[in-house]
């Protein structure tokens, strides 16, 4: 009997569109939206020519393709439109050079409602540089700053009138050198102004920040219209856009002020320190850009020490002779009138260099040499004069237990200063211009009046902390440095609030953990590596021939034969007696 035959199984259609293809809507003002297949091979104004073409409109230059997201609306381009994905929906509408001759028109002659109405559009169009540069060639940026010069336009519409701008200069088409100081005056006016509209407000608090940062003849102005104490104030304000701007500009007028002396007065005044710590460091969901401003600020609070850093010590600076004196005083409780009336022996200054051995330095008749090296430069001095008299009992601690033990154990406080304020310039970047993008900063360093200072103050004390655990000598100097130095960056990545904070991080990392941590970590990378494909590729590889190998030694033991000790029955050895194995 004939087996039945089986209907053949058709063969499953693939439903997935060709790679070029976009399933998309379309959309037109009064019109049918249509859904249609979008060929991305296909030249972009052949589309719109067929689109222009099925709805029956004019002219087709007169059209472009925009994007309808809400938080998406430019124009698509061909440098663009690998964007579209499936099940966007386009709309199609008046191109770029017709709408941005549309608004200049409404701009220059129309009626306050539709000037109104253009000012709003302008803010949601000029971020497209497509739309944005067939503006500027109508001419329509210098309209916006006649508009701003005459102050002409208020409430929500000069908000308006004030984003466009910013985006339309962000475009870079345009020279900030070509604003006047009219126009800056204007901008300053509006920033002193309690009455602002708070979208103008910001973007009046951006534009300073661009004069000052894209402008080389400008800043002047606007120095004589905004200082850091006018605008700290703005730090309180709720809205998180106003301070982040506010603090920016802060920033922008601290990098290019002329007079540092006064910027660091300004900076050094308890007042922004405070707001800062009080009004933007609380929040816990802080934006990368404040993150990046706050990196920023603390970058150039602690930019203000480089100068100590790159300046060697005199040994005619009677200063710096004084607070090397001053030193020994505090650590070893001299009077220092009696130094001073005794100063002129000879004898007696030999004997300091006794004391100054036990401060460790390395040039006991002319310590103040020990601080000529730059970086660090006076700025261990200063450090070490800060910690020797703001936490006096500390410093005779770890001066007495480092100037009791054998020479061979005795860490060299004022030659370990050095080397660790050099340390701690190259972990927090002191002296090198702040980046464009770096976001980390150490909230702890904006609660401090002397946040480096403080920050040594902690770890002079790890250190001489980590010396005694190692059990270290003269020649463990650079292991000690770099065990210290691991204990300091760990520690600041996780972000202490606080110096008591970090200083409580900091005991938990003793030396016995840093090597755990050490040896946790090694053998994580050792497992990963052993795991990688091609180290498991190569093992496999190997393997065949590592096992042949082996099996050939041993028949070559086996071959050279070998004397293995006899044992009696009882299971003891049999002294001087051997059994021998004799080669194959």
């Amino acid at each position: 009997m004939d087996s039945v035959k089986q209907p053949k199984q058709l063969k499953q259609r693939d439903m997935k569109p060709p790679e070029n293809i976009r399933k998309v809507a379309i959309t037109m003002e009064g019109e049918a939206a249509q859904f249609v297949e979008l060929d991305q091979t296909k030249p972009l104004a052949a589309i719109i020519e067929g689109l222009v073409e099925t709805w029956k409109l004019a002219d087709v230059n007169d059209y472009s393709l925009q994007f309808s997201d809400n938080n998406r609306n430019h124009y698509i381009t061909e440098r663009n439109r690998h964007e579209i994905g499936n099940g966007n929906v386009l709309k199609l509408t008046h191109s770029p050079l017709k709408t941005a001759q549309r608004i200049v028109s409404k701009l220059r002659g129309g009626s306050p409602l539709e000037k109104t109405d253009s000012l709003s559009e302008l803010a949601s169009l000029s971020a497209d540089i497509t739309f944005t540069s067939d503006f500027i060639g109508q001419r329509g940026h210098s309209l916006l700053i006649d508009m701003v010069e005459h102050g002409s336009v208020s409430g929500l519409s000069l908000g308006h009138l004030m984003k466009s701008f910013v985006q339309v200069m962000d475009s870079n088409i345009v020279s900030w050198e070509n604003l006047q100081q009219k126009f800056i005056q204007m901008i300053g006016k509006y920033i002193n102004n309690s009455g602002t509209e708070v979208t103008a407000l910001q973007s009046a608090l951006e534009i300073m920040e661009s004069i000052i940062l894209q402008s080389t003849t400008k800043s002047t102005f606007v120095e004589e219209e905004v200082s850091p104490r006018s605008l700290v104030h703005f730090l309180e304000s709720g809205n998180p856009q106003i301070k982040k701007a506010s603090l920016a500009l802060i920033n922008a007028l601290f990098i290019r002020a002329n007079k540092r002396k006064k910027m660091s007065d300004d900076y050094q005044s308890k007042r922004i320190r405070v707001e800062v710590h009080k009004h933007i460091l609380p929040n816990p969901h802080l934006s990368g850009d404040m993150k990046h401003q706050l990196y920023v600020l603390q970058s150039l609070l602690l930019n203000m020490l480089e100068e100590r850093m790159s300046l060697p010590a005199d040994e005619n600076d009677q200063e710096s002779v004084k607070n090397i004196t001053e030193l020994r005083n505090i650590a070893f409780h001299i009077d220092s009138d009696l130094q001073i009336s005794t100063i002129q022996n000879s004898a007696k200054r030999q004997s300091y260099a006794k004391d100054y051995k036990k401060l460790g330095f390395q040039n006991t008749l002319k310590p103040i040499e020990d601080f000529t090296e730059t970086p660090p430069g006076v700025l261990a001095l200063d450090t070490m004069l800060y910690f020797a008299k703001t936490y006096c009992e500390n410093y005779k601690k770890v001066v007495l237990e480092n100037s009791c033990k054998d020479d061979e154990h005795d860490c060299p406080i004022a030659k370990v200063s050095i080397h660790l304020t050099k340390m701690l310039c190259d972990i927090l970047d002191i002296g090198v211009s702040p980046s464009e993008e770096n976001q980390r900063y150490h909230p702890m360093f904006f609660t401090h009046d002397h946040p480096f200072h403080e920050f040594y103050c902690h770890c002079i004390q790890l250190l001489s902390k980590t010396w005694r655990e190692m059990r270290a000598t003269s020649q463990d100097f650079t292991k000690v440095l770099n065990v210290v130095k691991e204990q300091i960056t760990r520690t600041l990545d996780s972000h202490p609030s606080s110096f008591e904070i970090f200083r409580n991080e900091l005991t938990k990392l003793t030396y016995s953990e840093i090597t755990n941590l050490w040896h946790q970590e090694w053998k994580m990378k050792d497992d990963w590596e052993s795991k990688v494909r091609p180290v498991m590729e190569l093992k496999e590889k190997l393997k065949p021939e590592i096992m042949e190998l082996i099996k050939q030694q041993r028949l070559n033991c086996l071959m050279s034969g070998g004397m293995f000790p006899k044992v009696r029955v009882g299971g003891t050895r049999a002294r001087g007696q051997y059994i021998s194995n004799t080669a194959m």
